[in-house]
């Protein structure tokens, strides 16, 4: 399982390593806000934890409709071509 607080430490690690030239630019509380709506949007009980099963819940509910945008954009700075 992952809390806020770690969510938040990965999501500030990658948007430091993404650094100024990302559009839009990343103001002081995106990363905060980023975590709270993920949040929102996995933590299904609302106990402040994510589970894995939580999470593979959540996609799957999703993508039978339409994929969530947010989270699909969330993932995307995940997708490398080598």
């Amino acid at each position: 399982m992952i809390t806020k607080d770690e969510l938040s430490r990965i999501i500030s690690a990658i948007y430091d390593l993404m650094g100024k030239s990302v559009e839009p630019m990343i103001e002081e509380n995106t990363s905060r806000d980023h975590v709270e709506r993920v949040f929102q949007k996995l933590d299904l009980n609302k106990d402040g934890f994510v589970t894995v099963d939580q999470f593979l819940d959540s996609c799957l509910k999703v993508s039978s409709v339409l994929l969530d945008e947010t989270i699909t954009r969330s993932l995307e700075v995940f997708n490398t071509m080598l």
